[in-house]
């Protein structure tokens, strides 16, 4: 097994954890579904730079590795620990209808990516499994009533962004992975501003309560 098979197959490691992170309404199995998740996408850029000798992609690999696998579940379970928010989140559909609603976004990226997979030299697994994963966050944004689902959904659409820019472009420069690393960061960090003035005025992280934290 070669390295661009072994990165092929952290993507879709990648795209079975979000599937399960799309039914999942409890704060722990989500910030550990999630670091799985990341793990396995720092697996495969890994894996690619081996396969094409890139050396700043071993960077990014242990950027990414760092900050999506360790620290952004960890604070996301401590902050909400630490105010005594509920852990178990709430959605707007029941978790048999997520599951479904995730597989139907698994086989509607696997029909996008043959057509571009045409198109282009890129690897259709690759391009399967990243489309995948911005569709099942694209599924969580709308899906999710609470701010820290919400904040899940993001992250799992920024890794197949992610994902998707490594398979099309072969690799983007550093400058520019660093750039979506440190966009990333800000996210977080207003996602917590917002949990933590949510939770100190209404008690909840419901989004329901987000047009009175204006102003």
């Amino acid at each position: 097994m070669g390295p661009v098979f072994l990165s092929g197959a952290c993507l879709v490691g990648a795209v079975l954890a979000a599937f399960l992170m799309a039914s999942r309404m409890r704060l722990a199995s989500l910030a550990s579904l999630y670091a799985i998740q990341a793990m396995l996408l720092s697996a495969a850029v890994a894996f690619y730079a081996v396969a094409h000798g890139d050396a700043s992609a071993y960077a990014v690999a242990g950027l990414t590795f760092v900050l999506k696998a360790l620290l952004i579940p960890y604070w996301f379970v401590r902050i909400v620990r630490a105010h005594g928010s509920s852990e178990r989140l709430v959605a707007y559909a029941r978790p048999t209808t997520l599951s479904f609603g995730a597989l139907f976004s698994v086989s509607f990226a696997g029909l996008i990516a043959q057509e571009l997979a045409r198109a282009s030299s890129a690897p259709y697994v690759a391009l399967a499994s990243s489309i995948a994963l911005i569709l099942i966050g694209f599924l969580m944004l709308v899906s999710r009533r609470d701010m820290i689902g919400l904040g899940f959904g993001f992250l799992v659409v920024e890794a197949g962004v992610f994902a998707l820019g490594l398979a099309l472009t072969g690799g983007m420069p550093l400058f520019v992975e660093l750039g979506a690393l440190f966009d990333l960061s800000i996210f977080f960090v207003l996602l917590v501003a917002f949990a933590r003035r949510a939770q100190r005025e209404h008690a909840s992280l419901a989004t329901d309560y987000l047009r009175e934290l204006i102003g």
